[in-house]
């Protein structure tokens, strides 16, 4: 969370982790037609599972998984983004 809040971009400094809902949004409407260069893989999103766990976005297949806050076992991405 800490490294999209120090995110900044186009001179904008409001950017922001995503929910998982959002994250599935951004899977649904542009992972799937090819738009934003997501990687395939886990996205944290800013949703929390409880207090060791947040939930991630997988941009490979779709689902939505939790793991711990501090797992290293594989690599998992973070995509800051901005309110329109």
């Amino acid at each position: 969370i800490q490294a999209a809040s120090d995110y900044a971009s186009g001179s904008k400094s409001d950017w922001f982790l995503p929910s998982v809902g959002e994250a599935m949004l951004m899977y649904t409407n542009l992972r799937q037609q090819g738009v934003g260069g997501f990687a395939s893989g886990g996205y944290w999103s800013s949703s929390e599972f409880d207090a060791v766990g947040a939930w991630l976005q997988d941009f490979g297949y779709g689902f939505q998984l939790t793991n711990f806050k501090d797992c290293r076992d594989f690599p998992t991405y973070v995509r800051p983004v901005r309110a329109f």
